[in-house]
């Protein structure tokens, strides 16, 4: 494998990650709106900058939360 294949191979792999991660955020984001109501800004900007095992955290912290505070901590 040349060194060209070995960093399309890593650019394609971090751009499935971020990918992933991105759904993740648009899911989080849509179900906490459905849940609590339109979001402050700084919520939207913490889930949309939030790693893929952050928002799966948020996904479920979501689940028996009672308010935004609750899924943000």
């Amino acid at each position: 494998m040349t060194t060209a294949e070995m960093l399309e191979m890593k650019g394609e792999a971090r751009g499935v990650v971020r990918g992933r991660a991105e759904g993740k955020a648009e899911l989080v984001l849509r179900l906490l709106v459905n849940r609590f109501g339109p979001l402050p800004a700084e919520a939207s900007a913490r889930i949309t900058g939030a790693t893929s095992d952050e928002l799966d955290a948020l996904a479920e912290r979501l689940l028996t939360a009672t308010s935004i505070k609750d899924v943000l901590g």
